[in-house]
């Protein structure tokens, strides 16, 4: 036959058929008829190749996932440890006592933290202050709080003192408050110190963060009934959001006297109910709280009650500078910001369920008023604070340079502001309070090294002189 032409060239090999027969395949390939069980042995092997396949198929990107998770959770650890260490260093340098002062300089302070009442602020001042000057904190072996539904603190989770002592020169972080449980770890001169919110703001800005941030199952039911308004429904029906109990929520609700079930109205009574009916009781606990702290702030007025606890304490004005942490955002168009337009009549309902903490701030809330009102030049102060605090966040904010010099005036010396200071101000609650622990651990570990050595030195010395 003569050979096949493509685009004039002769290739050189003979024209096949594109179909050729059965048999021909057979021959060509060499093929032997296989018998059934060969045949089934065969089919076994292919299906079994194909299977290890496509496992290796589908396991390659499962891998591939399984190591970017790896390589992403790696980055987050090696950033937060960055970040505590930065707020280390920053706070590394012992601050120096002002002499501008209204008192001697107070170190031991015991600080109620009640949720969502801008504590997680009043917090990140006091650990700036206590980490610049080497001092003592209470503080967890796990976590960042020793608990949210009880006072008491079990010794095995306590952080070493940095000395070995058993008493400490602060607390910071949530427990159900409890005077005699703090008697066990802070002596009896130790300044105590708490703080409050208009209890219609505080159930919103709990109900939001337990909502979005920290799903609570006991709003589910409330929050599904008021979908379009989860506000207005809280403060008209209450009783939605008690979870399966129905009526007005139980104590250690987080929208319902939360306050007070920070401050410790469990010792007095474990049903709200009760102090909802017995006015005698419920002004027992109030009473009690009067007389276990030093000051109760109000978070209503934050910045003349940062100034006030400034002037208890005799701290200098730059120790009391803050950045506000932990809030939600400021969404105008937010569903959580809609300001609820109800009536006194409307708003009954909430107030009979909040009755416990309505008392406790109406209390303090007048107290307050009483002691700014005897305080000379408050106002002048709080003035002069805020112009600082302007110029404070415009700096950490959007400022381009390094440092910001706030000079000396009428209410404090001159000091400066570093892009380190922000940095600890804006903190995280988790980094600081992380931060705050790791110090303490290496002041513990280099004090039972110094004595330590300290032993083996004058066991040495008695050697010797023997």
């Amino acid at each position: 036959m003569k050979p096949k032409l493509f685009l004039g060239l002769d290739l050189g090999f003979k024209h096949r058929s594109h179909n050729p027969s059965k048999s021909e395949r057979k021959k060509r390939k060499g093929f032997k008829q296989k018998t059934p069980g060969q045949r089934r042995i065969l089919d076994f092997k292919t299906a079994f190749l194909r299977s290890k396949m496509l496992s290796k198929r589908r396991l390659l990107p499962a891998a591939a996932v399984i190591l970017m998770l790896l390589i992403l959770a790696l980055c987050l650890l090696g950033l937060r440890m960055d970040t505590e260490e930065q707020i280390l260093q920053c706070c590394a340098s012992p601050a120096k006592t002002p002499k501008y002062q209204y008192a001697k300089e107070v170190r031991q302070v015991v600080f109620a933290k009640v949720h969502k009442a801008a504590s997680s602020t009043i917090q990140n001042i006091l650990l700036r202050f206590a980490m610049s000057r080497n001092l003592s904190l209470l503080l967890p072996v796990e976590g960042t709080l020793f608990s949210e539904w009880t006072s008491q603190i079990s010794p095995e989770n306590v952080l070493p003192h940095p000395t070995g002592e058993t008493m400490f020169d602060m607390l910071t972080v949530h427990v159900l408050y409890n005077q005699s449980e703090m008697d066990k770890y802070f002596p009896k001169s130790a300044f105590r110190v708490a703080i409050v919110r208009d209890p219609l703001q505080h159930a919103v800005s709990a109900l939001a963060y337990y909502s979005t941030v920290w799903p609570y199952t006991d709003l589910t039911a409330g929050l599904r009934k008021h979908r379009a308004d989860p506000v207005t429904g809280l403060l008209m029906h209450p009783e939605d959001f008690s979870g399966i109990r129905g009526g007005c929520p139980e104590l250690g609700s987080w929208v319902a006297n939360r306050m007070s079930y920070d401050l410790g109205v469990l010792d007095h009574s474990s049903s709200a109910h009760r102090l909802r009916h017995d006015y005698k009781a419920l002004r027992d606990f109030v009473d009690s709280l009067h007389k276990q702290f030093n000051l109760v702030l109000i978070a209503d007025f934050f910045d003349e009650s940062i100034v006030l606890l400034r002037r208890r304490l005799g701290w200098s004005m730059k120790d009391i500078l803050y950045l506000t942490v932990n809030a939600l955002p400021d969404d105008q168009n937010s569903v959580w910001r809609k300001q609820p337009d109800l009536t006194p009549d409307q708003l009954t309902p909430f107030k009979q369920c909040n009755k416990i903490d309505y008392e406790v701030f109406d209390h303090f809330l007048n107290l307050f008023f009483d002691i700014i009102g005897g305080e000379a030049y408050f106002q002048q102060e709080v003035d002069a604070f805020r112009a600082v605090q302007q110029k404070v966040k415009k700096f950490c904010k959007h400022g381009l340079k390094k440092t910001l010099v706030i000079p000396a005036g009428a209410w404090n010396e001159k000091f400066v502001v570093k892009r380190c200071d922000c940095l600890v101000m804006e903190a995280e609650e988790l980094h600081l309070v992380q931060a705050a622990k790791r110090k303490q651990l290496r002041l513990y570990e280099a004090f039972k090294a110094f004595n330590k050595s300290d032993s083996t030195l004058k066991a040495f010395n008695k050697k010797n002189s023997t």
